[in-house]
């Protein structure tokens, strides 16, 4: 339970988003003018710094595979949804080959850039081996097909049962003052190692 919470706040929380550039001021200032949306850290008498994404320079991790539905699906049956968000939908999944019981994300393309995706298989990837942390077990490029047009991406992580701490919470209400500071002690380990 804790190992999905730590990769749930680290990875869309925690991690860094923006790198500063050094850039010409008039540069900066040509640039916001024609997008003003771009995020910038420009400050009476600063002398030129702008911020860009992180995930912009992050390569696509070797570790993501080309493939087809058809061929996941000979790797894997699908089970149940656990959870949809605004850009993913997580599955329960059981490999064929080995039996395990893992946890599918599932993320349409067109909702998601790729650039964060690669962004989040190289932080998933980077916390290999951690006792706190989902581990990703494969990342596959699925092409477009009549499902979806535009591709998807399927992350292949380890299965954590025990559900969601909020849900634990709302059910079974507070946790002892011990309980509450092992599980802070996972998340901040966690964290910690991110």
């Amino acid at each position: 339970m804790s190992a999905a919470v730590v990769a749930g706040i680290g990875i869309g929380v925690l991690l860094p988003t923006v790198w500063i550039q050094k850039r010409d001021a008039n540069e900066v200032a040509r640039e916001a003018s024609t997008k003003p949306w771009r995020l910038t850290t420009r400050r009476a008498g600063d002398d030129g710094l702008e911020a860009g994404t992180i995930a912009e320079d992050i390569p696509r991790p070797a570790m993501i595979q080309d493939v087809t539905r058809e061929e996941v699906e000979r790797l894997y049956e699908f089970h149940t949804c656990l959870a949809s968000g605004a850009t993913a939908t997580v599955w329960r999944a059981t490999c064929k080959a080995t039996g395990r019981q893992v946890a599918i994300k599932v993320v349409d393309k067109k909702l998601l850039q790729s650039a964060f995706l690669n962004m989040e298989v190289a932080s998933l990837r980077r916390c290999a081996g951690h006792p706190n942390i989902m581990q990703l077990l494969a990342a596959y490029d699925v092409s477009g097909d009549e499902v979806a047009p535009d591709g998807e991406w399927h992350l292949v992580m380890e299965l954590a049962e025990g559900g969601e701490l909020f849900e634990r919470l709302l059910t079974h209400g507070a946790y002892s003052e011990k309980v509450a500071s092992e599980l802070l002690r996972q998340i901040a380990r966690g964290i910690y190692h991110l």
